[in-house]
């Protein structure tokens, strides 16, 4: 959740490779190894050095987070709960 709430600010984000991770948002982060710092520093530093590209990461982030809600993730656990006590 901390990504999309970044991305709903309007804050441009670089995301672990975790599976999930590069899943939930796609094209509107930048991934980074989590173990390899000169990864993270390379993608921070394209994000300080690169308007477009920082640019382009907000506006695809904010698009991205209001497709995701607190009550469609309610609803959607409730039902993997139901399915599971089935």
């Amino acid at each position: 959740m901390p990504a999309m709430e970044a991305m709903a600010l309007g804050i441009p984000v670089v995301a672990s490779t975790a599976p999930a991770l590069v899943e939930m948002t796609g094209d509107a982060a930048l991934h980074a190894d989590p173990c390899d710092v000169s990864d993270i520093a390379s993608k921070i530093r394209a994000l300080i050095d690169d308007e477009y590209l920082r640019n382009r990461l907000v506006t695809a982030g904010q698009q991205l987070a209001r497709t995701f809600s607190w009550k469609q993730a309610a609803e959607k656990t409730l039902k993997v709960y139901r399915e599971a006590v089935q």
